[in-house]
Order: C-alpha cells, then structure tokens, then sequence
C-alpha cells in the first residue's frame, strides 16, 4: 500500500508500479502527461488500468497552454477545454 507522502508528493505516480492503492482509483496531476515517460509528447488523459483499480493523470498541461482535463467522476467521462488566456 502506498503511504500518503508518497501519494501527494510523488512526480513519477504513473511510471511507479509499487505505487497503487489497491481497489481504489487515484485520481492525479501535478506532472503533465506531456512530461510522462510513457506517452512523450501527449497532452491527453493517461489511465494507467489494472484489475483492482486505475491511476488517473488529468494533467494536461493547460499551465503551458496545452488544455484542462475535466473529468466527472460519476460516469468517468471526460472533456478537453482550450487554453483560455
């Protein structure tokens, strides 16, 4: 189980298997997909799944005036907001 000081201060979440709260969906950002080791360059929504539970990067990079994940946590649906200056 991932302790809570790893949970709120980790940048690498995503890339780190040990890292998981097992049946339970992490929802995260901080660390913009671009900058994901896995998906260079990507400015999408990154779900890492597993059979227990999924790791959910929404960080999209909107700071860098890529876009703004918005996620509903109801259905798990998603959308994309341009940069707004």
């Amino acid at each position: 189980h991932t302790s809570r000081n790893n949970l709120i201060w980790s940048r690498d979440f995503a890339e780190d298997k040990k890292m998981f709260c097992y049946n339970h969906n992490v929802i995260y950002g901080h660390t913009p997909t671009i900058f994901s080791s896995n998906k260079k360059g990507n400015i999408e929504i990154l779900i890492n799944e597993n059979k227990n539970a999924s790791k959910i990067n929404i960080d999209c990079g909107c700071v860098y005036q890529n876009k703004l994940c918005i996620l509903r946590l109801d259905d798990m649906k998603y959308w994309y907001q341009k940069y707004i200056d």
